[in-house]
């Protein structure tokens, strides 16, 4: 058999196997106002599997489906108490990796963020609404305890999830306050209109 037949056979395996990520820019931004604010001014504290956010267009879920999501006054844990940065909650999960779901992709999304797990540092999975992995980025959190530390991103592909999980053996015990997004914008009428023609036209014909 020939070599350059052998190679032809070998280079896309070889290829398949690397690729794994979509290319797309994930660049760390400052503190910002998004499209959406959300100050976690719940009326109640709840623990549950799923805990919508953004007035319902987002939510901060367990894959698993386990109770780890917490809204809460505040929490205590080994590397120290956390309380809200702002308003009356903090939102987070106390083990296994969590993920902000969007119900329109984001271009934007940011939080402040703390840490009571007693180990720095957490890492953040981007995915498009197709479900490919976008990026991995670290977050910069501390374990300080009650201390807050922003975290926010720009995406030039729409995020659709985000999967957060910290480096303590628990994977959780990291909280967020004052989280920002900005989803996709809807189209506008002056777009929307040629295409509704279009479609009114064929039908006639």
């Amino acid at each position: 058999m020939r070599p350059l037949f052998l190679a032809s056979l070998i280079a896309p395996v070889i290829t398949a196997g690397l690729v794994t990520t979509a290319r797309a820019d994930i660049t760390s931004i400052g503190p910002f106002s998004g499209a959406q604010h959300e100050p976690l001014n719940f009326p109640l504290t709840n623990i549950s599997a799923d805990q919508p956010i953004f007035g319902n267009t987002a939510h901060l879920v367990n894959p698993s489906g386990l109770t780890a999501i917490h809204l809460l006054a505040g929490d205590s844990f080994v590397g120290g108490t956390v309380h809200a940065r702002t308003g009356v909650m903090i939102l987070g999960w106390t083990q296994d990796p969590g993920e902000f779901r969007f119900n329109t992709p984001v271009t934007q999304f940011g939080a402040y963020w703390a840490n009571n797990n007693g180990t720095d540092g957490a890492v953040a999975s981007f995915y498009d609404a197709a479900g490919t992995l976008l990026g991995i980025r670290n977050a910069n959190v501390i374990a300080a305890g009650n201390a807050w530390y922003w975290n926010g991103w720009q995406f030039d592909t729409p995020v659709s999830r985000i999967s957060v999980k910290t480096n303590s053996p628990w994977e959780g015990w990291v909280w967020f306050d004052d989280l920002e997004m900005t989803p996709v914008p809807a189209p506008s009428a002056a777009v929307l209109l040629p295409i509704l023609l279009i479609g009114s036209r064929r039908r006639r014909l």
